[in-house]
């Protein structure tokens, strides 16, 4: 090879290694005219996890990504225009970061995606206490159970959009819920009947002052018809396993018998019960000891919405020599 075809060889190489840069898609191309961004999605709790799935948009232009199951993404925005990109997820709070496009063609950053609130159980339901002579107590109960994997929940509030009034649920360390009772005072209503199918919406409020709306309910029923114990009653003295009687609950909605004992006292004490009777008993023998003392017992009907009226106390006292 002479040595003209060497040089000619050498600077068809060198002309070669530098063609890609003259690619209008080579991001090394002065005239490149796409600017590129990449990052990851993670969750804000801990241990902070990838959150896949998560559509990512660049505005104004509109292109979109997902996220893969590592969390990562890719976009190539044309024109090298400053904008938004949006995240969003339907399981966490959107959000948003703002790109100003420098020198540099390439951005990389991660974002971290505050988890929504998660309603995981609603009740709302009726409770109708009996009372001497003729009395009837009736209570609203919103109960609700509710997670968010970022515990960061500040407060639950309960809405009833027809009243335009809102109430706090109190959390409820026993029963591990946001639960609240309302009289029909709470409420400004002549009687309980009259929230029946009036929607209710429920508000979790986060430390951050978020607000999200994560579901409603409404009451289905109240029961006013009432429970007549039998026996005993009237102070009637008993064994130490009586038999409560009582007469047919005839309603046509489905139901069960849930059955309370409880020291006839100023404060009185639980001291037997049993739940999930039949709705077609109308007996059930106590099935351990009373100590001899003065007692009462009442008598539930509970529908399969929770809705629950209660029979009068009957009061009894245990001899055991009786």
């Amino acid at each position: 090879m002479s040595r003209l075809t060497a040089v000619l060889a050498i600077l068809t190489i060198l002309s070669a290694c530098e063609a890609p840069h003259k690619n209008p898609l080579d991001p090394k191309n002065p005239d490149y005219s796409f600017g590129r961004i990449t990052g990851s999605v993670y969750t804000v709790s801990l241990p902070v996890e990838a959150v896949p799935q998560t559509l990512v948009s660049w505005q104004p232009a509109g292109q979109q990504s997902q996220t893969d199951g590592l969390g990562k993404f890719e976009l190539l925005t044309p024109g090298m225009v400053d904008g938004w990109l949006i995240f969003t997820h339907p399981d966490f709070r959107s959000d948003s970061v703002y790109v100003h496009w420098s020198p540099e063609k390439m951005i990389d950053f991660n974002i971290y995606l505050n988890a929504l609130p998660q309603l995981d159980s609603l009740a709302v339901y009726s409770i109708v206490l009996n009372r001497f002579p003729s009395l009837q107590k009736e209570q609203l109960v919103v109960e609700a159970q509710i997670s968010d994997r970022d515990n960061d929940i500040d407060s639950v509030k309960t809405r009833f959009p027809e009243q335009a009034i809102e109430f706090y649920l109190p959390y409820n360390t026993t029963t591990k819920s946001y639960l609240r009772e309302f009289s029909i005072l709470d409420l400004a209503i002549p009687n309980l009947e009259e929230m029946v199918g009036r929607p209710l919406q429920l508000t979790v409020t986060d430390v951050f002052s978020h607000e999200t709306p994560v579901g409603q309910g409404q009451l289905v029923r109240v029961i006013h018809e009432e429970i007549l114990s039998v026996s005993p009653d009237g102070e009637t003295i008993t064994g130490p396993r009586p038999t409560l009687v009582w007469q047919p609950f005839t309603v046509e909605f489905q139901f069960r018998y849930d059955i309370e004992i409880y020291t006839n006292e100023v404060a009185p004490q639980l001291v037997w019960a049993e739940q999930g009777l039949d709705r077609y008993q109308t007996s059930f023998s106590v099935d351990t000891d009373l100590p001899d003392a003065a007692y009462f017992w009442v008598i539930w009907a509970i529908d399969s919405f929770g809705n629950r009226t209660r029979s009068k106390p009957a009061a009894f006292q245990v001899k055991e020599d009786h």
